[in-house]
C-alpha cells in the first residue's frame, strides 16, 4: 500500500474528515501525521521540519492531492493497534479548544519542541509561546498537559 493510502487509512480511523484542499485541512493532515509518527510509533516515512506552522513534511505536502481521493474513494483499512490509543489522544485535544486545526497545531509544536529540536528546549510551553506569541497562554497549557505524558516523557521536556 502507498503511504498516501497509509495516511487516508489513518485519518478515516481516527474520524477526521478532509474535504477540500485549504490550508485547514492541509494543516490537520501534516500535524496528525507528524503526531502519529512521533508520539504514537507509527513509521509511515515522512521526514518533518519546523516552519512557522510547526513540524511540516513537504514530502506529505507533494502527496495531499493524493490522500483525498484516496479518502473520496473510501480508502483502506489501517491494521495498527495504537488507533484507538491515538484517537482517545485527538478526542482529549478536541474538548480543549473549538478549532480542531489550531489545537492540533499546538500539540504537534509542543511534541516537536519537546523530541526533535536541537539544542533541546527546556520548556516547550515558553518557547512555543515565543515562537507564537499570538497563541493563548492557557490554551497552550491546557494541550501542553495532554502532549506531555504521551509525546515527551523521558526527553527533557518534562515542563
Amino acid at each position: 500500500m502507498a503511504r498516501y493510502s497509509d495516511v487516508a487509512a489513518l485519518l478515516k480511523a481516527l474520524g477526521i474528515k478532509i474535504e477540500g484542499d485549504d490550508l485547514r485541512n492541509r494543516l490537520v493532515v501534516q500535524k496528525v501525521v507528524y503526531l502519529a509518527q512521533a508520539c504514537f510509533g507509527l513509521d509511515l516515512g515522512y521526514k518533518f521540519k519546523w516552519y512557522s506552522r510547526g513540524p511540516y513534511s513537504r514530502g506529505l505536502g507533494r502527496e495531499f492531492g493524493r490522500i483525498v481521493k484516496s479518502m473520496d474513494s473510501g480508502g483502506g483499512e489501517l491494521e495498527w493497534g495504537r488507533v484507538g490509543e491515538m484517537r482517545m489522544f485527538i478526542d482529549r485535544l478536541r474538548r480543549i479548544g473549538d478549532d480542531e486545526a489550531e489545537v492540533l497545531e499546538i500539540a504537534a509544536s509542543l511534541a516537536m519542541l519537546c523530541r526533535d529540536i536541537y539544542p533541546p528546549v527546556q520548556d516547550p510551553v515558553a518557547e512555543l509561546l515565543r515562537r507564537k506569541g499570538f497563541l493563548k497562554k492557557e490554551v497552550v497549557g491546557r494541550v501542553w498537559e495532554v502532549v506531555r505524558s504521551v509525546c515527551c516523557l523521558g526527553t527533557g521536556g518534562e515542563h
